[in-house]
């Protein structure tokens, strides 16, 4: 494993693949370990492998639903620290991008890429079943539940289900 002095004279570990370094010889394997595709640890609920054994412990919190990171400004928790993090950017920083057509304006890049679609009538996502076609992935998956029959969303009150969420809490609101 290549060593080389750092200006304050500490060894550094170099990845012979990019440019990353570190002092810490455990830091590099782990490393490597993403340029290979290894995934040694491997959640025992549902058997998705991972590269770092703190990743697994981060995912292992989607089961136990554990979210430990709060924000500091509201009610907000997270399994992620990242993502409590992300949420304070756009929902208290009030960081605002516009749209160069009209005056909409939101803290969400995706939001405006897909606001900014329905201007120049762009639909990259298209059905491999129908000529329909979407400004938005999760609208192209509800469509192909039309074509499948599934019927995921299942009211608590009755036998009715339905393919989006949105049409399960009309008929809650309606019917019950």
């Amino acid at each position: 494993m290549p060593k080389a002095c750092d200006s304050d004279g500490k060894k550094r570990f170099h990845c012979y693949r990019c440019d990353f370094n570190t002092i810490y010889k455990h830091s590099l394997l782990k490393h490597i370990r993403g340029h290979r595709g290894e995934k040694p640890y491997e959640c025992q609920v549902c058997l998705a492998t991972f590269a770092q054994n703190s990743t697994l412990h981060t995912h292992l919190r989607i089961h136990t639903g554990e979210k430990p990171y709060k924000c500091d400004h509201c009610d907000y928790r997270s399994q992620r620290k990242s993502s409590v993090k992300r949420h304070i950017l756009f929902r208290h920083a009030q960081i605002l991008i516009s749209c160069y057509k009209c005056d909409y304006s939101t803290t969400y890049k995706i939001n405006l890429i897909n606001h900014i679609r329905r201007h120049i009538g762009e639909k990259p996502y298209k059905c491999l079943r129908c000529p329909a076609s979407f400004i938005q992935k999760s609208a192209l998956k509800s469509h192909l539940r039309t074509h499948t029959g599934e019927k995921p969303y299942k009211c608590s009150h009755c036998e009715y289900r339905s393919t989006t969420s949105s049409n399960l809490t009309i008929h809650v609101r309606i019917k019950h």
